[in-house]
């Protein structure tokens, strides 16, 4: 499957590198190129993870791979296609999660 990542996951992952590339530039490297190379198995497998309990309000059927631990790739599978739509600390409110995806859903990309 194609895996094509939507505007807010590719600021989401900018902002990730922007802060850990403050403390360390080989840090960064590491946790954006984890969070890459988890997102390239979801081209080969991309129902490997259930649907995400906290996000099954919502009709898309969104799914979430989490990685290292801490940050969750919410992802939904349409029309051939997985759209990376957030990727989101999982030290954060659960509550601000379902707030991504409901901008998402305003956008090209429902």
């Amino acid at each position: 499957m194609v895996v094509e990542w939507t505007p807010n996951a590719t600021e989401d992952l900018a902002a990730i590198w922007k802060y850990y590339s403050l403390k360390s530039v080989r840090a960064a490297a590491g946790i954006v190129g984890n969070i890459r190379v988890a997102v390239l198995s979801l081209a080969d497998f991309p129902e490997m993870t259930p649907v995400d309990p906290l996000l099954t309000r919502f009709a898309a059927g969104y799914r979430s791979l989490v990685v290292r631990r801490t940050y969750k790739v919410v992802y939904k599978i349409e029309n051939g296609r997985v759209y990376i739509m957030e990727i989101f600390d999982c030290r954060r409110n659960p509550a601000e999660l379902r707030m991504g995806v409901m901008k998402d859903r305003t956008t090209k990309w429902k």
